[in-house]
């Protein structure tokens, strides 16, 4: 019983090797090297386009804000303009 599991052993580390050995010959062919520049490419392309949206929805969110403020700016402008106009004429004082 115990020569069974040596031997067991021994074969499982010599298919291990020839597995190191296989896998390196694959991963340093050709084919599998165009394959993983493909597959890098359609990455990047996808990180790029990903990105290029969500800075086109930050652009237009901030074009809001710019927005809002201006008119927000101009309202508060001519109510206090109005105000001041009326608090002044009331005011004897400034006379």
């Amino acid at each position: 019983m115990l020569g069974y599991f040596q031997r067991v052993k021994i074969c499982c580390t010599l298919a291990g090797a020839a597995a190191v050995l296989v896998g390196q010959k694959i991963a340093e062919s050709e084919t599998v090297r165009k394959t993983a520049v493909d597959i890098m490419a359609a990455g990047i392309k996808v990180v790029n386009g990903a990105t290029d949206f969500v800075k086109s929805v930050y652009d237009e969110a901030a074009n809001k804000v710019v927005d809002e403020e201006k008119t927000s700016a101009e309202a508060d402008k001519g109510e206090e303009t109005a105000d001041s106009v009326a608090t002044y004429a009331d005011d004897p004082a400034t006379d």
